[in-house]
């Protein structure tokens, strides 16, 4: 992932746990806890982390602000902690214009 990621300019990445919290094998191997995300932003220098596919429990609030607390802590670009229906603009390569992205075209 290191390699995918390196120096991106926005990487959208599923942080669907708690980190060091104990989790069964299966989910552990496929999934990355809040704080590995933020080292992996930290480490391949990514310049906006987009954290989503939240579960429940992270995304509770006063949960929620802690674990952007946290990951705060490590990783120091841009943190997006996105929202069910967020939706983003992203640019197609011409200088200063953006094209928007609505939930209707994702499907």
């Amino acid at each position: 992932m290191h390699e995918i990621a390196h120096e991106a300019d926005a990487l959208v990445h599923m942080c669907s746990n708690i980190s060091q919290k104990p989790l069964n094998p299966g989910h552990a191997a496929l999934n990355m806890g809040h704080l590995e995300l933020g080292a992996l932003g930290r480490d391949a220098r990514v310049n906006t982390l987009v954290v989503s596919h939240i579960n429940p429990g992270p995304d509770r609030p006063g949960v929620r602000e802690h674990l952007i607390a946290e990951m705060g802590e490590i990783y120091s670009g841009t943190l997006i902690w996105v929202e069910d229906l967020m939706e983003f603009e992203i640019g197609d390569g011409k200088a200063g214009e953006q094209l928007p992205i609505t939930e209707k075209e994702r499907r």
